[in-house]
């Protein structure tokens, strides 16, 4: 349990430093704040649905890696 845990924590810190990094880049080129970040939550919230949507159609080795 730990393991898989530990996976997740992991895993989120890594994509929060990689939207950062794309969001100051798309902001530096000029691109509304307003839209990148708006822009960055939509598409977050879009991958947890699918993930949600994996857990609950997906056998047991795939809800896992969902």
């Amino acid at each position: 349990m730990v393991g898989g845990a530990s996976w997740a924590y992991l895993l989120n810190a890594l994509s929060a430093l990689a939207m950062g990094w794309l969001a100051d880049r798309w902001i530096r080129l000029r691109r509304s704040p307003t839209i990148v970040y708006k822009g960055g939550m939509a598409a977050n919230h879009l991958a947890g649905i699918a993930c949600m949507i994996g857990m609950v159609t997906l056998p047991a080795a795939g809800s896992i890696a969902a």
